[in-house]
């Protein structure tokens, strides 16, 4: 871990994010993207530690009360929370201004118990879904059956079979 004064910490969104990085190593993670322009290693966590004080300077100028949201970059729950518990003094903050929160937090056992190490899962809901889904297609004339979209790869219609579909048809 390394610490780091931070700027700010609200996003325009109302997002915070106590920590950058993560050890958790959830398989879901997107945390890991080039987007978040991170300058060291993911499993390095920065502990912005002037956060807490950041958060209540923040919140005490807010006109109107929101919902503030942390867990999107990283869980609030990390090992190092045990610690430093930074988390719980930002909910306290929170709650002393009465401002609403919603946290998402690890729940990789949970996931691993029930997937695996699947990358993809399915809702509990699929068949049903799918039973709409390919129904809502079928009303409106959309092709998605993979075995008919590959089979396009093959074939090129004429100008004469092909009619090119305006958006503004009826």
């Amino acid at each position: 871990m390394h610490e780091t004064t931070a700027k700010g910490i609200l996003s325009a969104q109302n997002g915070m994010n106590l920590y950058r990085g993560c050890t958790h190593g959830c398989i879901y993670c997107d945390s890991r993207s080039r987007c978040y322009q991170m300058d060291h290693d993911f499993e390095d966590i920065e502990v912005k530690k002037n956060a807490p004080k950041l958060l209540e300077d923040a919140l005490r100028r807010k006109r109107n009360k929101c919902m503030i949201i942390t867990g999107s970059m990283c869980d609030p729950y990390i090992h190092l929370e045990e610690k430093l518990r930074y988390t719980r003094r930002c909910l306290e903050i929170i709650l002393a201004y009465g401002f609403g929160m919603a946290i998402q937090t690890n729940l990789k056992q949970r996931y691993i118990n029930r997937y695996e190490n699947s990358y993809e899962v399915m809702s509990d809901n699929n068949p049903g879904l799918m039973r709409i889904f390919l129904q809502e297609c079928e009303k409106h004339h959309i092709v998605c059956s993979n075995e008919r979209l590959f089979s396009y790869r093959h074939k090129l219609e004429s100008r004469d079979e092909a009619r090119q579909i305006s958006l503004f048809d009826r």
